[in-house]
């Protein structure tokens, strides 16, 4: 008899033991919320093969994130740059006297995007760094007003929504991006050829082939 009252209660610890880690294991899936990530981005650069050329672009070129997120840019290169959002309003170019200087997403919240204001990092030079956190779910592209033409994308989706790529990832593709581009300039600089020159009286005539 005895032994058999040792037995209950020994099962009956088992079966509350196993109930309360149970509810430790409920407890914690539900409490598991997604988390904001930082995300990071360069601006420029180059690479050992290509020594005597800098990449003029944000590596990567788009990069996917989740509302919620920030992305910190950081200039790589020895020529300066912006990273700048105009959300379908009035363009500015390198040129005009606010083009250097930052320009806050909101008073409240400088550095946080909706997608609806102007947001500009104002000029920034190697080393520098300027972060926005973005709230919400769209394709935003941005540009360079001191090189025109060059705009990267960012891809906000629903927040928790499974990301694509790691930022490890995308360091991988950043730098293969940053390769190709590097090999395009490179390309342009071989085929770069000043032809024989001519002279007419006093002028001399120099014809470049490109």
């Amino acid at each position: 008899m005895e032994r058999q009252k040792m037995f209950a209660t020994a099962l009956l610890a088992f079966f509350v033991a196993a109930a309360l880690f149970a509810g430790v294991q409920v407890v914690t899936k539900a409490s598991a919320q997604p988390t904001e990530k930082t995300w990071y981005v360069s601006i420029g650069g180059s690479l050992p093969s290509y020594s005597t050329d800098e990449a003029f672009g944000f590596y990567p070129h788009m990069i996917v994130i989740d509302a919620g997120d920030t992305i910190v840019w950081t200039v790589t290169s020895a020529e300066p740059h912006t990273v700048t959002f105009f959300s379908g309003k009035p363009s500015f170019n390198g040129l005009s006297p606010i083009a250097v200087f930052p320009i806050a997403c909101s008073q409240s919240a400088p550095n946080v995007y909706n997608g609806s204001e102007v947001c500009s990092s104002g000029l920034l030079v190697q080393g520098e760094q300027y972060s926005l956190t973005f709230t919400t779910p769209g394709v935003y592209v941005y540009t360079c007003v001191l090189h025109p033409g060059l705009q990267g994308v960012v891809v906000v989706q629903p927040k928790g929504a499974p990301y694509p790529y790691t930022q490890e990832q995308y360091n991988v593709i950043a730098q293969q991006e940053m390769a190709m581009d590097l090999q395009a300039v490179q390309t342009a600089v071989d085929s770069y050829q000043v032809g024989p020159t001519s002279v007419s009286g006093n002028s001399s005539v120099y014809r470049v082939a490109v």
